[in-house]
Protein backbone atom coordinates (compact mmCIF):
# COMPACT_ATOMS: atom_id res chain seq x y z
CA UNK A 1 0.00 0.00 0.00
CA UNK A 2 1.41 3.47 -0.87
CA UNK A 3 1.63 6.06 1.67
CA UNK A 4 0.90 8.86 -0.89
CA UNK A 5 -1.84 11.74 0.29
CA UNK A 6 -3.18 14.80 -1.40
CA UNK A 7 -2.52 16.80 2.14
CA UNK A 8 -4.27 20.14 1.00
CA UNK A 9 -5.75 22.02 -1.84
CA UNK A 10 -5.88 25.95 -1.97
CA UNK A 11 -6.64 28.77 -4.43
CA UNK A 12 -4.10 31.53 -5.19
CA UNK A 13 -6.00 34.45 -7.60
CA UNK A 14 -8.96 32.94 -7.13
CA UNK A 15 -7.29 30.84 -10.97
CA UNK A 16 -4.97 28.44 -9.59
CA UNK A 17 -5.25 25.52 -7.66
CA UNK A 18 -2.52 24.28 -5.50
CA UNK A 19 -2.31 20.39 -4.69
CA UNK A 20 0.40 20.00 -2.11
CA UNK A 21 1.56 15.84 -2.22
CA UNK A 22 3.24 13.81 -0.26
CA UNK A 23 4.34 10.60 0.38
CA UNK A 24 5.24 8.15 -2.88
CA UNK A 25 3.57 8.56 -5.90
CA UNK A 26 4.22 5.21 -7.83
CA UNK A 27 1.83 3.23 -10.00
CA UNK A 28 -0.24 1.94 -7.08
CA UNK A 29 -0.82 5.65 -6.49
CA UNK A 30 -0.93 7.33 -9.75
CA UNK A 31 -4.52 6.71 -10.23
CA UNK A 32 -6.13 8.66 -6.90
CA UNK A 33 -3.81 11.96 -8.02
CA UNK A 34 -4.76 11.04 -12.02
CA UNK A 35 -8.68 10.99 -11.33
CA UNK A 36 -8.59 14.16 -8.55
CA UNK A 37 -7.11 16.18 -11.84
CA UNK A 38 -9.75 15.11 -14.08
CA UNK A 39 -12.23 15.98 -11.78
CA UNK A 40 -10.53 19.76 -10.78
CA UNK A 41 -10.93 19.62 -14.54
CA UNK A 42 -13.90 18.57 -15.04
CA UNK A 43 -15.00 21.50 -12.27
CA UNK A 44 -13.55 24.16 -14.53
CA UNK A 45 -9.90 24.36 -12.91
CA UNK A 46 -7.29 25.22 -15.73
CA UNK A 47 -4.41 26.34 -13.91
CA UNK A 48 -2.95 23.13 -11.51
CA UNK A 49 0.30 23.57 -9.65
CA UNK A 50 1.41 20.60 -7.88
CA UNK A 51 3.73 21.15 -4.79
CA UNK A 52 5.79 18.20 -4.51
CA UNK A 53 8.47 19.19 -1.18
CA UNK A 54 6.71 16.18 0.90
CA UNK A 55 7.20 13.66 -2.35
CA UNK A 56 9.28 11.03 -1.04
CA UNK A 57 9.82 9.26 -4.19
CA UNK A 58 8.35 9.01 -7.38
CA UNK A 59 8.10 6.63 -10.18
CA UNK A 60 7.71 6.50 -13.91
CA UNK A 61 3.84 5.65 -13.49
CA UNK A 62 3.43 8.66 -10.88
CA UNK A 63 5.57 10.69 -13.77
CA UNK A 64 2.77 9.32 -16.29
CA UNK A 65 0.35 11.21 -14.42
CA UNK A 66 1.81 14.84 -15.47
CA UNK A 67 2.19 13.47 -19.19
CA UNK A 68 -1.30 12.37 -19.35
CA UNK A 69 -2.98 15.39 -17.74
CA UNK A 70 -0.96 18.44 -19.07
CA UNK A 71 -2.03 18.26 -22.59
CA UNK A 72 -5.73 17.92 -21.37
CA UNK A 73 -5.07 21.19 -19.30
CA UNK A 74 -3.68 23.07 -22.16
CA UNK A 75 -5.47 22.58 -24.94
CA UNK A 76 -8.59 23.94 -22.07
CA UNK A 77 -6.19 27.28 -21.76
CA UNK A 78 -4.24 26.26 -18.59
CA UNK A 79 -1.24 24.69 -17.52
CA UNK A 80 0.58 22.57 -14.62
CA UNK A 81 3.04 23.58 -12.94
CA UNK A 82 5.55 21.37 -10.76
CA UNK A 83 6.83 23.51 -7.89
CA UNK A 84 9.01 22.40 -4.72
CA UNK A 85 10.55 19.49 -5.71
CA UNK A 86 12.87 17.53 -3.72
CA UNK A 87 16.40 16.79 -4.77
CA UNK A 88 15.31 12.81 -5.50
CA UNK A 89 12.20 13.41 -7.10
CA UNK A 90 13.61 16.32 -9.36
CA UNK A 91 16.53 14.13 -10.41
CA UNK A 92 14.01 11.18 -11.17
CA UNK A 93 12.19 13.42 -13.27
CA UNK A 94 14.62 14.73 -15.04
CA UNK A 95 16.07 11.16 -16.14
CA UNK A 96 13.31 10.49 -17.63
CA UNK A 97 12.58 13.94 -19.38
CA UNK A 98 9.73 15.25 -17.31
CA UNK A 99 11.44 19.02 -16.55
CA UNK A 100 12.09 19.31 -20.05
CA UNK A 101 8.45 19.60 -20.63
CA UNK A 102 7.44 21.05 -17.35
CA UNK A 103 10.23 22.84 -15.66
CA UNK A 104 9.61 23.22 -12.12
CA UNK A 105 8.70 26.64 -10.65
CA UNK A 106 10.58 28.46 -7.19
CA UNK A 107 7.50 30.40 -6.38
CA UNK A 108 4.02 30.65 -6.81
CA UNK A 109 4.97 34.43 -7.91
CA UNK A 110 6.25 32.98 -11.13
CA UNK A 111 2.92 31.65 -12.18
CA UNK A 112 0.41 34.23 -10.57
CA UNK A 113 -0.80 36.18 -13.46
CA UNK A 114 -0.46 33.76 -16.10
Amino acid sequence: MSDFQIDKMERFDDRICVLHLSGALDAMSSDVLLERLYGLHSNGERKIVLEMSKLSRISAAGAGVFLEIGPVLKESGGWLKLWNLAESVFNSLNRIGVTALYPPIETLDQVIGL
